[in-house]
């Protein structure tokens, strides 16, 4: 049954329930109509009648006229309860007909559900029990495709039904029921015809076949989303396959992305875009331009295509095709002549090429379903994770985030503030509610809501886009239902196409042969049923790729639909770009391309079969799908084909086709009225015959549009198709414009009123009522406000309001919104029009026809814009003239048309030049344009070099440098002179005009050297001085390199040496002092100093004390000395807090300020002859503003001279680069002629010779090139003196010889006394270079050679030292002689004191350990216990899982680059460091703990240098990577300048966060920590086996570096553990493999380290070694069974995952199998049987007694110790059993039996036989293990080269120990010469790193050792006292008891301080430090 109701209405309003009376309703049941009356509305009874539109829809309606409504009513329900209708239809029921008849069924007393059964439900569809409700517009709007504005019923019925029903005006339909009620009826019944016939011709087999696989009733299947509908059939396929359905999606509160809280994030969609305008026609040529290289590549894969088209796409065979080639032979002709002419003018074909269902076969093709998209860590935790796998395809998709521009650490400030505040309660009068007390859902809206408004103030937007493209990966092993469940619906849809095409075909067939009627419609309604199927399946299948992203979608996924759509939008560019260049592309749609195609272009073939049938192809179709076969196939698909082995096949997948539809006949393409903009999605296209094939787009404005304008598009399409040419075409659609320009034009004079009102009023429906619109403005609300007014205010109330209007002339100014007028106020009485249109006017109208009125402006710009979009510029656009001149163009098209018509039209500037090099013209901005005056302006200016002025000056011609220099011109005044004078006698004006030119620049010359040397008026005349001053102010002026700064004994003045223009001239500069002085109040104390420079600043303090009253004082050093009473009172005045930077060197200041290349200040006056006299002020010297290179071409000579000290020997070496003479000088006590040196000349040319055919690549000869040849002259002497006189006479000769600026490099233990003693040295700049203490230890005897080789070898690696300083000094900046060691330490100091003097940073610079914080460092006693112990972890215990042993680098270098992340994680702020702020009393005293504190700006300055240096390392600089490096060698080492203890603790707390969060990490991806320190990570992963261990070890190190944490870290495997059996670090052991191999079996070897070992007698030691190995090979052969079938998958891969420590629990039914069998225990027992009775047989034979005793290490050497406190320890050890070696080899074997938990039963059984051998009970205290071994650890020392740090154990460490056993096996069996050989090997044995192999020395390593020796005296003289009992700390003195009166004792406990020192003083005696062996023993003697 369909029904629909006819219902009375007031003028212009909607009907409303309330008023209106229902007066027909009329319905079909079955095919046949009924119509029942209301005669109290209709005039007069209506007759039966037929209505039938079309001869397939009869309507034959009987009438059922009664009296009133509710008899109306009445009559209906009585006709549906007798019919019982099970599916009643309606046509927007819901919201219409069923409410109203409801409401009027209970105005007249009647109950709705009483009596049919039918009533609304909670989401107001109306429903029963019995029936469903079909309302036909849902299907409308959700399934037909139709555009948005044809969905109501008339335009659906003109669709779908095919004819054009009654229309009546709404507002004629209450008249006509008293005027023509028949009309009325006819017009009434047809709605329900059309409703009924829609219903069943469409919805009902459409829905009906979707209910047959959806768990859904008709009224779901038709109103729910289709998303819905998909969720339901997944979750039916998901339940059938066995999987569990996942929860609805929940978007995540909060997101971030990169630290910016994310606002709404999607992917990016398909790609849609309108590429040209115009009209396109068949039968008109265009221009195609084809690109011959695109025809080659089509001829090429021509074969390949075809093959491709009748094998893949057809799946026939090739050998079924008979005319293969001729088809062949045809294509390539055509493609043959299109590359023949490429440029050509013909008839194009207008095609449509898109992919079939293209989302859904990207998906099938792919693989592509939620479930499918995993992260890297799914890859790592999978087995078949292997080497060389293909289960995952990548491909990538762009994400899109919009964010708010404020980052994280912002965000954590806004929280934290929040959550601070209160907020409103719930209810009213509730308590308000803190933060916490918030929904997340609040507290996320609050944040998102501050962080805002704050990013609005801050960053002046609220929110910041971005595009990136990620790399989504898809398992292609994941259970495939999604797919499943696409690719039938997909082949289904096909299906019912394919037989609807049969069906359409044999219905031809049935009409063609006569067939009766019945037939013919029963085949139409199979069509109808399988297109409705295939539309049902359409519908659904495009909603699997939608429903990814729906709002709680249950399969959920971004990445998917991201991946659908970039694959998508690549498909069709890759098809546009071929198109582009054969053809030219007009739109861009989702899924396919519209283009046209050159005529001569190959179309359609068809293949002959053997068959005799035809395969017709397309052969645009086939070139496409082969290239989208070509690059989009996937070959990694794969199929589980065994369940049970798990083997899966691989095949390769692409079902992404396109299809052909054309050629049509003409296309239209629209354009916007904006520049360069088209409108997408809009187009007409018309088929051969003439009909639309398509039309886009046109509808979607249909319901706000003017009448006219409809009209006017539905009649213009058709005049597209007419003429012959383009501008023929334009000209018969012009007709038609300029038609309806005429109507305008003539302002509608050969209309009626009534139409043409009609035409051009405008009619909206409001959707809300007037009030819900506010203050709102637009036409349709002034319309319902006037209609108000005129027609009373109830017209308003309600929603629905329809409002007719039209717009006037007037008010002229007022916008548009405002001059809306009601149509309705025409149709009124002449005097109420004319009161208000007067009103609404303002003014009165003279005519009030409406034709006056109206803007007639504004309706011409409504029609022309249509009439620019569709014909004016799309035939500029075109190249035709205006074909409707009388709608002008825009603008901008208007200027491009002149632009190009333009005859007269001037040429731009740049068309005249041709772009040439531009070296013809450089020298236009030479000196000799330059201005005379400006030579002032140019002075103010540094400048960089000079020409030579004057030929006096002989310039050194030396170093000639290889590239011109561009700055020269500016400095050479003379330039601007012509370069010949001319001659006087000849020509005298020019001569003149050259005088005076000259004497200008002479005259600038004057003022400026008067300006630079200060004014002296009386001596002006003296010549030679004047020619001094000239070229002291041509050197001076220059740049200066400075090669060293030198502090002197006269105060203040510092020696510089400078290299200016290659000579060295050594100057005064004056450096004044500088110190702040920070005061505790705002008075200052009153001491006045003459001379003295005080400023007010705002600086930070190095400890953080608060600097609101710090003063910089700036005194000259002399007045500082001279004044050092007034000085002192001053700092130590009560109200000075202190006086910061005192400890800053003068020369260090001058080397912060200047660097190491400066130049003079021009701009101060009389700064150079003032300079040159009394010395620079530090002040007049500036950085160069163009810095050159510091000493890029090298012009020095090095003097070298090698000093070695040999006790009282003394050898000096002098060499000089520039000259073949060498000196050595011998001091030695005694002239003895046996020491004469051997041949040094003939061992320099040797030595000289292999080094150069050693180092060919190296650089050691590009400082300076070696002589071939040296002579050296050997001076032998005996006393000091002499020697050093000696030397001065050589120095002084080479000074004389040298004409180059020289250099001294000195290589001295005693350098400084040397440059006392040789008083020449002192006028040269001196390099030192570090002495090797390796010299020193010359042999008695043979000295000679050794002495000559050393010189020789020194002197040949000079080259490349001076070279790696000068790069050092360079990048640091430093004057080379500077840099006091070669350690990059002091580069970093210098380096960091700069940054943080540009912060306004304090400096803490000081010589000594301790930073200079204003001397509150002597405070800080305690400070040194403050360290922090890395973490770390030890898990003993067997792994059979794989473990990775890691190797960690550069942790700490990472925190300090990371370190504000550190803290975000913490939620703190991003620089919020004080590790006292504990303990700080919130009263703001800090002051307190100002020893400890340290500046935040500090750690600021910090980071920022450190990742500068980072960013320029990663570029590939060398010196910032050296730097980097030793970086932490700079923190931890308190010989830098800059260390600051809180500045290390600071390092080494973050670094321990840094490694506790990266263990976390680990743990995270599913790793278990075994082991790990700050250097190493042993980890157990939870795979089985080395193969799929490799894969997800990558993932892991991949997962945890991208983490912004540890983008620094540097994590290496080291080794891959099958199996491994752990106790601790140095006792281990088991099967491992360094790398992976691509094999099925990886090749393991045994790898053991057991340390307990050597604690054992040496003959025990191999038994040890052998069962170890017996049992690791016993546990990794059951791991490894050896009896698998070999071509099974794999194994089961995964272990049972078990913590590191539990162990399995096993039920009682299945006893575990017995591990430790027979085989194994049986000769263990027997082999100790027989060690003990030969040990006892032994032990009574002295001789060999001692092969039982066991060894001394340093570990153990404790209980050997003699020293008398520690006796009573020793008395016990021995007591532990020691004697018995047998027993302690059982007690260790069994310590590694017990790791394994599996066994645990077992090995306490087996240790207690073993045990019972020696007569030991089981848990006696002779039976327990031990660990022999103390352990003295050094941690994380860093070696001074590579500056690798780690953690160094002087007991256990075995690079660190002589090699014992060859030691003992070559000493004497007597047991203390043994003891003392071992000793001495341990004491000579260099410690070296096991990174590079450079010795560590032993003096620092002690050094530290006593450090830690005195930190302990310190802590346990400062210790608390605390109570036994309840562990509180003593507060009072004199507190007898605790307050529970518990004793008090130490909280430091003696014996372990005892015992500590024990293992001191064992690891000083066995190594020989003697000093640490003093200390300790001293300590111990006074305990």
């Amino acid at each position: 049954m369909a029904f629909d109701i006819e219902t009375t209405k007031l003028p212009l309003k909607f009907p409303d329930a309330a008023i209106d009376q229902i007066m027909m309703i009329s319905y079909m049941i079955d095919g046949q109509g009924f119509l029942i009356t209301n005669r109290e509305i209709v005039s007069e009874d209506i007759a039966d009648f037929e209505y039938t539109p079309k001869p397939e829809y009869p309507g034959p309606f009987m009438i059922f006229n009664e009296s009133d409504e509710k008899a109306v009513i009445e009559r209906f329900f009585l006709h549906v309860k007798e019919a019982r209708p099970t599916v009643i239809a309606t046509y927007n029921g819901d919201f219409f007909d069923w409410p109203f008849v409801e409401a009027r069924a209970s105005v007249n007393g009647i109950d709705m559900y009483r009596e049919i059964g039918w009533r609304k439900n909670s989401e107001d569809i109306y429903k029963c029990t019995y029936g469903v409700h079909m309302d036909c517009f849902a299907w409308v709007n959700r399934d037909s495709y139709l555009p948005q504005g044809s969905r109501g019923l008339k335009a659906v019925t003109v669709a779908k039904l095919g004819y054009d029903p009654d229309e009546l005006d709404p507002e004629l339909m209450t008249p006509y029921a008293s005027e023509r009620p028949q009309t009325l009826a006819e017009y009434s019944v047809s709605d329900a015809v059309a409703t009924y016939y829609l219903y069943m011709k469409y919805i009902h087999p459409f829905i009906f076949s979707l209910c047959t696989i959806l768990p859904l009733g008709g009224d779901d299947v038709l109103r729910k989303g289709t998303g819905t509908l998909c969720e339901m059939l997944l979750m039916v396929q998901a339940y059938q396959g066995e999987i569990v359905l996942p929860n609805k999606h929940v978007s995540p509160k909060e997101s971030f992305w990169d630290g910016h809280l994310v606002d709404a994030e999607t992917y990016v969609g398909g790609h849609v875009e309108s590429i040209e305008a115009g009209v396109f026609r068949a039968d008109i040529p265009v221009n195609f331009a084809v690109d011959t290289g695109a025809v080659d590549e089509l001829l090429r894969d021509l074969d390949a295509a075809l093959k491709f088209s009748i094998e893949v796409e057809e799946k026939k065979s090739l050998n079924d095709v008979t005319n293969y080639e001729e088809v062949k032979e045809q294509i390539a002709a055509r493609l043959n002549q299109l590359k023949e002419t490429p440029n050509r003018n013909e008839r194009p074909l207008i095609y449509h090429l898109d992919v079939a269902s293209m989302y859904p076969n990207i998906m099938t093709t792919n693989r592509l379903q939620p479930d499918s998209m995993i992260q890297e860590s799914d890859c790592a935790a999978c087995d078949f994770n292997r080497p060389g796998k293909t289960c995952d395809r990548r491909l990538p998709w762009a994400w899109r985030g919009e964010y708010l521009p404020a980052k994280r650490d912002e965000y954590n400030m806004i929280r934290h503030a929040l959550e601070n505040e209160k907020f409103p309660s719930k209810w009213p009068n509730g308590p308000p509610r803190t933060f916490q007390d918030l929904t997340e859902d609040e507290q996320a809206g609050l944040i998102r809501k501050r962080l805002t408004t704050y990013s609005q103030k801050v960053y002046h937007k609220i929110r910041d886009q971005t595009t990136i493209v990620r790399e989504a990966i898809i398992c292609q092993r994941e259970n495939p239902f999604y797919i499943d469940t696409v690719r039938d619906f997909r082949d289904r849809r096909y299906d019912y196409k394919g037989k609807a095409k049969v069906w359409k075909g044999k219905t031809e067939a049935l009409r063609s042969s006569g067939a009766p009627t019945q037939e013919v419609d029963n085949a139409k309604k199979m069509i109808i049923l399988y297109d409705s199927l295939q539309l049902a399946h359409k519908v659904i299948l495009n909603s699997f790729y939608g429903y990814v992203m729906r709002k709680g979608s249950r399969w959920y996924s971004m990445e998917m639909a991201g991946v659908t759509c970039l694959t998508g939008a690549t498909i069709i560019q890759l098809a546009r770009s071929l198109v582009e260049r054969l053809g030219r592309p007009l739109e861009l749609d989702t899924d396919g391309i519209w283009c046209m195609l050159p005529a001569t272009f190959p179309e359609n073939f068809a293949f002959k079969l053997k068959n005799g049938k035809k395969l017709a192809i397309s052969y645009p179709c086939v070139m496409l799908n082969h290239l989208v076969h070509d690059k989009f196939t996937n070959h990694q698909y794969q199929t589980l084909t065994d369940k049970k082995t798990f083997k899966y096949e691989t095949t390769s997948d692409n079902s992404i086709f396109f299809e052909v539809d054309g050629p049509y006949k003409a296309m239209v393409l629209p354009t916007s009225k904006e520049e360069d903009k088209n409108l997408k999605k809009r187009y007409a296209v018309f088929n051969d015959d003439g009909s639309l094939a398509e039309l886009k787009g046109f509808e979607v404005k249909r319901r706000g549009e003017l009448k006219l304008i409809k009209i006017f598009q539905q009649q213009i399409f058709k005049f597209f198709l007419e003429g012959s040419t383009l501008s023929e075409c334009y000209a018969a659609v012009a007709k038609v414009a300029n038609k309806w320009l005429d109507v305008l034009y003539s302002k509608g004079s050969t209309l009626a009123d009534e139409e043409f009102i009609d035409l051009i009023c405008e009619n909206r429906s409001m959707s809300k009522t007037l009030e819900e619109y506010g203050s709102q403005k637009s036409t349709s609300i002034t319309t319902a406000r006037r209609l108000a007014e005129f027609l009373g205010e109830q017209m308003v109330k309600d929603k629905g309001l329809n409002c007719k209007y039209i717009i006037c002339a007037k008010p002229r100014s007022a916008p548009v919104t405002e001059r809306a007028v009601p149509v309705a106020i025409f149709s009124a009485e002449p005097e109420i029009k004319r009161r208000f249109l007067t009103k609404w006017l303002k003014e009165e109208p003279s005519d009030m026809d409406p034709r006056a009125l109206l803007d007639w402006d504004y309706y011409l710009e409504r029609l022309g814009s249509v009439i620019q979009k569709l014909i004016t510029i799309p035939a500029a656009l075109q190249k035709v003239r205006n074909p409707v001149p009388r709608v002008a163009h825009p603008d901008w098209l208007q200027r491009r048309i002149n632009t190009k018509d333009d005859k007269m039209k001037q040429k731009k500037l740049t068309d005249l030049f041709t772009k040439e090099p531009l070296s013809d013209i450089t020298n236009l901005n030479g000196p000799r344009l330059d201005d005379l005056e400006d030579y002032g302006v140019k002075l103010l200016k540094p400048k960089s070099t000079t020409a030579v002025i004057n030929a006096s000056q002989t310039a050194s011609t030396v170093s000639k440098r290889k590239s011109p220099e561009p700055e020269r011109e500016s400095l050479d005044p003379f330039a601007a002179l012509p370069k010949v004078m001319p001659n006087p006698s000849e020509d005298y004006p020019a001569f003149l005009e050259y005088q005076k030119k000259k004497w200008k620049i002479q005259k600038q010359a004057r003022i400026r050297r008067r300006h630079l040397f200060g004014d002296r008026r009386g001596n002006v005349g003296n010549n030679i001085q004047q020619t001094f001053r000239n070229q002291a102010e041509v050197t001076f002026r220059n740049t200066w390199q400075l090669l060293q700064l030198q502090t002197t004994d006269n105060p203040g003045i510092v020696t510089a040496f400078v290299l200016i223009d290659a000579r060295i001239h050594a100057l005064k500069i004056k450096v004044p002092r500088q110190v702040f002085l920070n005061l505790k109040g705002k008075d200052l104390p009153d001491i006045d100093v003459e001379g003295c420079d005080v400023e007010q600043v705002t600086h930070t303090l190095p400890n953080g004390h608060p600097s609101s009253h710090l003063f910089k004082i700036t005194v000259p050093e002399d007045v500082y000395f001279a004044e050092a009473d007034k000085f002192s009172l001053l700092f130590n005045h009560p109200s000075v807090e202190g006086v910061y930077e005192k400890q800053v060197p003068l020369n260090m200041r001058a080397v912060l300020q200047l660097g190491n290349i400066c130049t003079i200040d021009e701009s101060q006056p009389g700064v150079l002859g003032k300079g040159l006299e009394e010395g620079f002020d530090l002040s007049g010297l500036m950085r160069p503003l163009k810095p050159k290179p510091y000493l890029e071409s090298n012009p020095l000579a090095y003097t070298y001279i090698s000093h070695i000290t040999a006790g009282e020997r003394q050898i000096f070496g002098l060499f000089s680069s520039t000259s073949d003479e060498a000196h050595i000088v011998i001091l030695q006590k005694s002239k003895d002629s046996s020491s004469e040196l051997p041949n040094i000349n003939k061992i320099y040319s040797e030595m000289r010779l292999r080094r150069l055919q050693e180092d060919q690549e190296s650089n050691w000869q590009e400082c300076f090139t070696y002589q071939e040849k040296l002579n050296f002259s050997v001076k032998q002497v005996t006393t000091r003196r002499k020697a050093h006189l000696e030397i001065g006479d050589v120095v002084r000769k080479m000074k004389k010889d040298e004409i180059r600026p020289m250099m001294l490099v000195i290589q001295s233990s005693q350098r400084n006394l040397l440059i006392h003693d040789v008083p020449i040295l002192a006028e040269f700049p001196i390099l030192p270079l570090r002495y090797d203490q390796a010299d020193s230890s010359l042999p008695p005897l043979g000295w000679q050679s050794v002495v000559a080789k050393r010189l020789v070898s020194h002197y040949l690696s000079l080259g490349s030292w001076v070279l790696h300083l000068t790069a050092l000094a360079r990048y640091g900046d430093i004057p080379l002689c500077n840099l006091e060691r070669d350690d990059p330490r002091f580069l970093i100091d210098v380096a960091y004191a700069r940054r943080l003097q540009m912060n306004n940073v304090v400096l803490w610079w000081s010589p000594g350990p301790k930073p200079d914080h204003a001397s509150y460092e002597q405070d800080d006693v305690t400070g040194p216990l403050d360290t922090v112990i890395m973490p770390s972890a030890n898990n003993p215990g067997t792994y059979a899982s794989v473990c990775i042993d890691l190797e960690v680098r550069n942790l700490a270098i990472n925190t300090i680059l990371t370190s504000s992340l550190i803290n975000e994680l913490e939620g703190a702020d991003s620089i919020s460091f004080n590790p006292a702020s504990d303990a700080a009393p919130s009263d703001g005293s800090e002051m307190l703990h100002s020893e400890s504190a340290f500046a935040n700006a500090g750690v600021l300055v910090l980071r920022e240098m450190v990742k500068s240096w980072w960013a320029e390392a990663c570029k590939g600089s060398p010196m910032a990577d050296i730097l980097v490096q030793h970086l932490v060698r700079w923190v931890e080492s308190p010989d830098s300048f800059m260390y600051d203890r809180a500045l290390h603790y600071y390092v080494q707390m973050m670094s321990r966060k840094a490694l506790l969060q990266l263990m976390a990490d680990f743990r995270r991806v599913g790793s278990q920590v075994v082991f790990a320190n700050s250097n190493r990570l042993l980890l157990q992963t939870t795979k089985s086996e080395v193969g799929n261990a490799y894969a997800y070890s990558q993932y892991i190190l991949k997962s945890i570096k991208s983490k912004p944490l540890f983008h620094f870290i540097d994590l290496e495997i080291k080794e891959y553990w099958d199996y491994l059996v752990w106790y601790d670090e140095f006792n281990y052991g088991g099967k491992a493999c360094q790398e992976v191999v691509e094999a099925q079996e990886q090749n393991l070897e045994t790898i053991m380290c057991w340390q307990i070992k050597t604690f054992l007698p040496v003959r025990l030691q191999d038994t040890f070694q052998h069962w170890v190995v017996e049992f690791i090979q016993l546990m990794h052969g059951i791991k490894h069974p050896h009896n698998g079938d070999p071509d099974s998958t794999p194994r089961p891969t995964q272990l049972p995952f078990r913590s590191l420590t539990q162990s399995t629990d096993v039920d009682d039914k299945d006893k575990p199998p017995i591990i430790l069998t027979k085989t194994f225990e049986r000769p263990l027992k027997k082999e100790i049987q027989s060690l003990i009775s030969t040990r006892t047989r032994e032990l009574l034979h002295p001789e060999l007694a001692s092969d039982w005793s066991f060894p001394l290490l340093p570990g153990n050497s404790g209980s050997h110790n003699p020293h008398p406190q520690l006796k009573h320890m020793q008395s016990q050890a021995q007591r532990n059993g020691t004697e018995n070696a047998v027993l302690e080899l059982v007690k260790s074997l069994m310590q590694v039996l017990s790791l394994d938990k599996n066994i645990t039963n077992e090995a306490r059984l087996l240790r207690r036989d073993l045990l019972a051998l020696f007569d030991v009970r089981e848990f006696s205290r002779d039976g327990t293990f031990a660990n022999p071994s103390a352990s003295l650890k050094i941690p994380q020392w860093s070696c001074a080269e590579c500056t690798l740090a780690r953690d160094w154990d002087l007991c256990r460490d075995e690079s660190l120990l002589p090699d014992l056993s060859a030691l003992s096996t070559g000493l004497a069996a007597s047991s203390g010469g043994v003891e003392a050989e071992i000793r001495k090997a341990a004491a000579a044995k260099p410690w070296n790193c096991t990174f590079c192999g450079a010795e560590f020395s032993k003096l620092r390593i002690e050094e530290r050792l006593l450090a830690d020796v005195d930190s302990w005296i310190v802590e346990w003289t400062t210790q608390d006292v605390k109570c036994q009992r309840c562990g509180s700390v003593r507060l009072n003195e004199f507190m007898e008891h605790c307050t529970c009166s518990g004793p008090w004792g130490e909280s430091v406990k003696r014996e372990d301080v005892v015992r500590k020192l024990g293992v001191y003083a064992g690891v000083a005696e066995w190594f020989g430090l003697r000093m640490l062996a003093a200390l300790v023993s001293e300590v111990l003697g006074n305990l």
